[in-house]
């Protein structure tokens, strides 16, 4: 009978979900009460349309304002963070984020930022899938967890790209290990172990829809404490839209929006479009800008 009683009850767990309902509800009250101001002021001569127009305007962004979960903040407030940032920065080589393994790439941005998004556009075989395993291992190796979502290779090639960057053998040893000595197999047994001490997180699902990816990544900053996510590659998520740059839109501020939310890292990683006619563009996805230096130098020799 007492399981019956408190079988509705809010309870540790679910004590969130339940806040929501009542915050949704107590929104709806605000917005009927608004409806209904507004109905009598429309019914009222003396009221001007004009007038009528900005009480809804008003009250809609009161009632939207106070239904954020954070508000603007005073920059008095902002400016001892950045000062400390600032600090960070200038007594740890430059580096006030996350490392991306490239100490000149460190230099020149500061390193991941949690809540910050990169997204890295290259075309195929110029080593996105590199500089991801790079990038996580540098993270992973200095104790931060990291969760990488893999569409395009099962969990044990990419597991591979990882020893591969791990150790001191060579990608093609790695790809066919009869070219190893059997005097070298204890090294390659030690890296192995090592590798498997690090707190990484592969996610080798064959397809994702952009809302199994938000709801994954999320369950494992909770359960795991994942700081960066690295997603190779952006064009195989799925998402909403009738074309590919709408689709590739939604991703990409959909991730934006978690990495703010949950402060964290995101690492995006996005094939272009090979050129037409001999150009030497390529097209990117929205919001990804061309690299026209030197390729960058990788630690893992894995190209894809």
């Amino acid at each position: 009978m007492s399981e019956k009683v408190d079988a509705g009850l809010a309870r540790v767990t679910n004590v969130e979900h339940y806040c929501q309902l009542v915050l949704e509800k107590s929104r709806r009250r605000q917005v009927r009460a608004a409806a209904e101001r507004v109905s009598g002021a429309t019914s009222d001569p003396s009221v001007s349309t004009d007038e009528c127009l900005q009480m809804i305007q008003e009250t809609l962004l009161q009632i939207e304002a106070a239904s954020r979960k954070s508000t603007a903040r005073h920059i008095k407030e902002v400016i001892p963070e950045m000062l400390r940032e600032l600090e960070t920065q200038a007594s740890n080589q430059g580096l006030v984020g996350m490392s991306t393994g490239l100490h000149s790439l460190d230099t020149a941005t500061g390193g991941i930022r949690l809540g910050e998004v990169w997204t890295v556009g290259a075309l195929p075989g110029r080593g996105k899938t590199a500089f991801g395993v790079q990038v996580a291992l540098a993270n992973a190796s200095s104790g931060t967890p990291v969760a990488a979502f893999s569409l395009e290779m099962q969990d044990t090639e990419i597991s591979k790209r990882f020893l591969c960057a791990k150790s001191s053998f060579a990608a093609m040893q790695i790809r066919n290990p009869q070219t190893i000595r059997s005097e070298r197999w204890p090294e390659l047994m030690e890296s192995a172990a090592s590798l498997s001490e690090l707190p990484i997180y592969v996610d080798s699902r064959p397809s994702l829809k952009i809302q199994e990816l938000l709801a994954s990544a999320r369950l494992y900053v909770r359960r795991y404490g994942v700081k960066l996510i690295v997603v190779d590659y952006l064009r195989l998520v799925d998402a909403p839209g009738r074309e590919l740059r709408e689709r590739v839109g939604q991703v990409a501020n959909a991730l934006r929006e978690m990495a703010k939310s949950e402060k964290i890292g995101v690492v995006m990683l996005s094939q272009l479009r090979r050129p037409e006619g001999g150009s030497t563009t390529a097209s990117a996805a929205p919001g990804i800008a061309e690299y026209s230096g030197r390729p960058l130098s990788l630690r893992s020799p894995f190209i894809s």
